[in-house]
């Protein structure tokens, strides 16, 4: 992790290039956390750069490193469970809207690229998880043309930024609300009890199960 708590990450030239491996090689010894992968198209891919970085890394002159590979085409997609569950180190899944346009041929409209979009949101959160190059779960990242908000009530967990001004209102899409409101304190007593979901007849309470409790979790663990 860099100073700030950000990671640094690269896309390099994928399998199908002839600058693949130049580039790998180009990062050895560099401060890097995670390589973007493009055009994955099934798990052998993900396999490929595994044994490449393992060969890096076995020189003794890096850490670890994490996979996010692109989802890009039509074959990909298809691939998408077995491509996020492929490895270890695979930490996100990342749509590529552009490339995959042009792949399949489909025009660039929200309505129609939402079942698109949900698939890729679907095979990352339902990756079996197994003991893992980093703490976090993998997430589905958004690099598409569509609105930061959108993509986040879609389930998507990051967009890429091709400017740095558009950090910022991204990464305000992305957040959490940080209005709290005020609840009895009961209810988080009924619920470190573990008495089932907390109910309450006055004013201010609202229904806490464990599905709840989950979403709010998942919240604060994008929030880190």
């Amino acid at each position: 992790m860099k100073a700030g708590g950000k990671e640094l990450g690269v896309r390099i030239n994928g399998l199908e290039t002839p600058w693949c491996l130049d580039d790998l090689l180009a990062l050895d010894g560099l401060p890097i956390d995670t390589l973007i992968v493009p055009k994955v198209n099934r798990a052998d891919d993900i396999y490929a750069y595994e044994q490449l970085v393992r060969q890096i890394e076995f020189r003794g002159t890096r850490k670890k490193l994490s996979l996010q590979p692109l989802i890009e085409t039509a074959q990909g997609l298809e691939n998408a469970y077995s491509i996020a569950r492929a490895s270890a180190r695979v930490r996100s899944l990342i749509f590529g809207v552009g490339d995959f346009m042009a792949d399949t041929g489909m025009a660039f409209d929200a309505a129609l690229l939402m079942p698109v979009r949900s698939r890729v949101v679907t095979a990352a959160a339902a990756r079996v998880f197994r003991r893992s190059i980093t703490s976090t779960p993998s997430w589905p990242i958004s690099m598409d043309w569509a609105a930061a908000r959108e993509a986040r009530a879609l389930g998507f967990a990051g967009k890429w930024a091709i400017h740095p001004q558009q950090v910022e209102p991204i990464n305000g899409a992305f957040s959490p609300p940080r209005k709290r409101s005020k609840r009895p304190a009961g209810r988080s007593r009924h619920m470190r009890q573990r008495k089932g979901p907390a109910r309450g007849d006055h004013a201010g309470w609202r229904l806490v199960d464990e599905a709840v409790l989950k979403i709010a979790r998942r919240n604060l663990a994008l929030a880190q």
